[in-house]
Parts: structure tokens; sequence; C-alpha cells
């Protein structure tokens, strides 16, 4: 995506500053003496720092910039971006151009020396989120102080790029994914898709790629996948309770909102691992919270979307969400196993008295 230039500003460096204090007492000798010499090498001072101003303008005129980013990572591993630096002027090249992010003032991420008129230079950087989310990208700035180093300019380019920060998917041990504490057990149900061949359907995005039918896609010129009967498919909703009672309460059960935080986050890393860990198995996984709701699929496109349900999912007040109640009941008697996992780890491994089911605690699944 092809950035907008917001600002443009200049200043006159540290540098630039020192040049300028050894020139003014050669400027009063040159008014004291009256001497022409003087005053042409004052002249020759000054002009040092007007060629700096003019040279960093053309450098950094028509310099466009453009960001490449993966839309989604999980927490602690590093996002890797491309930002193309395009120069569209027709003769001149641009020199000593260093890239900065905005929310990093004077710390360069990247350097071009000299970019040719109507080229254009990739630079490779990192960024590592180390919270769960959705983040904005920073606006990137282009800097140079060619060719002296007295002054320097600098442009601001703003899009509109974010990151989906997955939480993290952490691999569990096999015994972790049998009865689950607390779960109960998967039912099985007849579906479209399944175990025994029903049909064969054009391949859609997300679709587990061992049911392609190769030969009938060599023949008819397209992908097609296997649609199976299921009579022995198993469905499991993953309940993530993300209410907390009112701040006096919390406060006195939890000790600190800090705590709270960390055992939400934890909380939405256990229904990640394991709705991963039974996608990769086959199974059907649906999510529900007080404010998402991700019906009940499978393969990699559904996987993703609930991963970005989690990655959206926050605290909410128990008060604005006297309803999920209700939903939480008729949950439970749907056919589906249901996995019930709540922040407040008062209840972790007991059982709910308003919903009487029992919470997942994140201290019984078994991390590889």
């Amino acid at each position: 995506m092809q950035e907008t230039k917001t600002a443009s500003s200049g200043k006159v460096r540290y540098t630039g500053w020192v040049f300028l204090c050894f020139s003014f007492p050669i400027l009063l000798a040159a008014w004291n003496t009256g001497s022409n010499i003087l005053y042409i090498i004052t002249g020759a001072l000054i002009s040092f720092l007007f060629i700096s101003v003019l040279f960093s303008r053309i450098t950094l005129r028509k310099l466009a910039v453009r960001r490449v980013h993966p839309p989604n990572v999980y927490r602690g591993e590093t996002l890797k971006l491309e930002a193309c630096i395009e120069n569209s002027k027709r003769w001149l090249s641009s020199y000593s151009v260093r890239l900065e992010y905005s929310d990093q003032p004077g710390q360069s991420v990247g350097y071009v020396f000299r970019l040719p008129p109507g080229k254009e230079a990739i630079i490779p950087t990192e960024k590592k989120f180390d919270k769960r989310g959705v983040y904005p990208l920073p606006a990137v700035e282009l800097v140079s102080s060619f060719p002296f180093g007295l002054t320097e300019r600098r442009q601001r380019f703003e899009g509109e790029h974010e990151v989906v920060v997955y939480p993290r998917v952490l691999p569990l041990r096999p015994q972790s994914l049998g009865p689950v504490p607390g779960g109960r057990t998967t039912t099985n149900i007849p579906s479209a898709d399944g175990d025994e061949f029903f049909d064969l359907r054009e391949y859609v995005r997300g679709d587990d790629l061992r049911m392609i039918a190769w030969r009938v896609s060599a023949r008819v010129g397209r992908w097609m996948v296997r649609q199976m009967s299921k009579d022995n498919t198993r469905n499991i909703v993953f309940i993530l309770d993300t209410r907390h009672p009112d701040m006096m309460s919390h406060f006195a059960q939890l000790g600190s909102w800090e705590q709270f935080e960390q055992h939400f986050e934890e909380a939405v890393e256990l229904v990640a691992s394991l709705m991963v860990s039974f996608i990769r198995r086959q199974y059907n996984v649906g999510l529900l919270t007080p404010t998402h709701t991700v019906e009940l699929g499978e393969g990699y496109g559904h996987q993703k979307r609930i991963l970005e349900a989690l990655a959206r999912v926050q605290p909410v007040p128990e008060q604005d969400h006297p309803q999920f109640n209700g939903i939480i009941k008729d949950a439970q008697g749907e056919d589906a196993g249901v996995m019930y996992v709540t922040p407040d780890a008062h209840y972790w491994g007991r059982r709910v008295p308003i919903h009487q089911i029992v919470a997942l605690s994140p201290t019984e699944i078994l991390y590889a």
C-alpha cells in the first residue's frame, strides 16, 4: 500500500550549531577589521549552511514509501516488514536517506546511500509485539542530512496499516487432548463433511489440502475437493467468559488488576492452544464470548477466524452482558462438547455454581 505524505520539517543539527558558533567570531573579526578576505571566508562558511538546506530538500523531493507486511503474527514473534523507497525524480539521485519510525525518533531502522532516479530500494525491517491485540503500524519518516550533516530534513508518511497479533499457541501433550478437565464428551452427529464419500465440490480457500481429488482436478482443470458424509463428526464449543465482576469484589478476590490481566491472557492462550490442536485433529470447533461468536467449523481458514476473534477479545464488565449466562446454558444443551474457560482463577478446576459447569484450569493442561 502506498503511503501518504503528511508532514515535512527541517532543523539545524547540533553539528550545524557548532559550525555557526565557530563562524561567528570570524564574522565579528570581519566587522572590526573591514578585511575583505575575512568577509569572503565568512560568506563561504555560511554558504555551507544554505547548501545543506537546499540539498536535503532536493534529496527528499519526489520520494515515496510503500510498506509490505503480513496481516497477522503470533504474540512474541517478530513481524517482518519491507519498506520500499521509490525515487520518482527524472534526473537526480537521492543520497544518504535514513528510515525511522515515528514512535522511535532518532533511531534509524534502515539506510540508503544512493537511490538513482526511477529506482526503488527495499529496506527489510522488524517489529516485535509482546501483547496480543490489534495494532496500527506507526508512521515512517525519511530523514536526510546530506551533504554536510549541518541541517536535517524530514518527511513523514502514513498509511492505514494494522497488524492482528494472535495469542500464543503452545504445543500440547497428547494426553491433554483426551477427556479435558471441565469438558463434556464430544458428540457424534451427521453432517455434510466427514468420513464417508458424499460428493465433489470446487475448492474453497481454507479447505484441507488432503481432501483435494487430484485426478479429478487435473481432468476438469480446476481444484476439486472430496466432500464427505460425517457419521463420526466431533464438535467442540469453547466458551471464553471475558466478563469481570465489579472492581471492589474483583480486587478482593484477585488482589490487583495486573493479576487479572495475567490470568486473562493465560485463559486466552489456553483456548487458542486447545482450539488449534483440536482443529488439526479434524474436530469442528466453535467459540462463544460475550462480544464475539464463531460458529462451528474446521480447517485452516476457520482456525484463522477464531484466532482473529481471540486477538480482539478484551475484558468486559459483567453487568453489561447479563444475557451471556443464558447463552452458556443453551450451548450446554446442544450436540457438542462444551469447554468453559474463565480468567477468574477462583473457579479454575471447579464447578461454577451459576452455570453448573467446571471451568478449565491452565495448570491442569500439559504443555509440551
